[in-house]
């Protein structure tokens, strides 16, 4: 687990290449992915951190935003996104990401960290269980 470095993604470049394993998880992403990034990066506080392998391969990233709600009594971080890739998972990756953030929530004062995670994503659900995660609620969504 200590061959796997996490850096934040700040260039365009850096974004790019993130773009595989983030499509793994939302299929749905367009081109405009880089764009999206930079706007939330710019306007929402988001982060994106990748995690590479001792070769500099990409095998994971994690994002979020941190955000004052009153739901949380202050700070609160959502994270947008865990995800390993297809091929690197089962290898600790995801606790050692979602430690990582955790631990950016603690030092940035956050009294909580919140997540959605899809209703048909069980092995996900049992992941985050096991972490002491707890469902707090469902997530309704109408498209527009």
């Amino acid at each position: 687990m200590d061959n796997y470095k996490i850096i934040e993604c700040i260039s365009s470049k850096e974004v790019q290449e993130t773009y595989p394993v983030m499509k793994q998880l939302h299929t749905h992403l367009a081109d405009n992915y880089v764009e999206l990034v930079a706007y939330m990066q710019k306007h929402k506080g988001y982060k994106l951190f990748r995690c590479v392998d001792d070769q500099g391969s990409l095998v994971a990233l994690v994002s979020y935003t941190i955000e004052m709600r009153l739901s949380a009594n202050g700070k609160l971080m959502y994270l947008e996104d865990l995800v390993i890739d297809e091929q690197y998972r089962g290898q600790g990756l995801g606790t050692k990401l979602l430690d990582f953030a955790c631990e950016h929530a603690k030092q940035a004062g956050c009294t909580a960290l919140t997540l959605d995670c899809g209703i048909q994503r069980l092995e996900s659900h049992e992941f985050y269980k096991k972490r002491g995660l707890k469902n707090d609620g469902l997530n309704f969504k109408i498209n527009l």
